[in-house]
């Protein structure tokens, strides 16, 4: 899967998405295994979610 997500703040704060959605994806809990990529941008995140 592809995501981008569009936003009115800063690179910050694309930063703290970008570790924010690895932490969720990557997490033990979660139902599925799966690797994550992305770019932080200064309005916009950018990232590619494989499914293994």
């Amino acid at each position: 899967f592809h995501l981008l997500f569009k936003h009115r703040q800063n690179k910050r704060y694309s930063s703290y998405w970008f570790g924010y959605f690895k932490e969720l994806f990557t997490s033990e809990e979660m139902p599925f295994k799966a690797s994550i990529e992305g770019q932080s941008f200064e309005e916009s995140l950018s990232l590619t979610l494989a499914i293994e």
